[in-house]
């Protein structure tokens, strides 16, 4: 089994998601502030010492969104 935490704003918690296997997927993640994970083993011999990823800034997965409307007359194109 794989424990995750979620450090974020100087503090280590649980993020609501479930682990399958060896992966996951961490939801409500707020674009702008900054994160780390770390994992740890837990069998039947105990958990072991975490293992922590480098820090990010969530953002936007699609990037910015950028919509340009234009004045059309439909009358002059029919």
């Amino acid at each position: 089994m794989i424990s995750i935490d979620v450090h974020v704003l100087g503090l280590w918690t649980k993020p609501n998601c479930v682990v399958k296997g060896t992966s996951t997927t961490v939801k409500d993640l707020q674009e702008g502030k900054k994160y780390a994970f770390r994992v740890k083993a837990v069998n039947i011999y105990g958990t072991s010492e975490p293992l922590e990823g480098d820090s990010f800034t969530a953002k936007n997965p699609f990037g910015e969104m950028h919509i340009r409307f234009w004045d059309i007359d439909l009358n002059a194109i029919m």
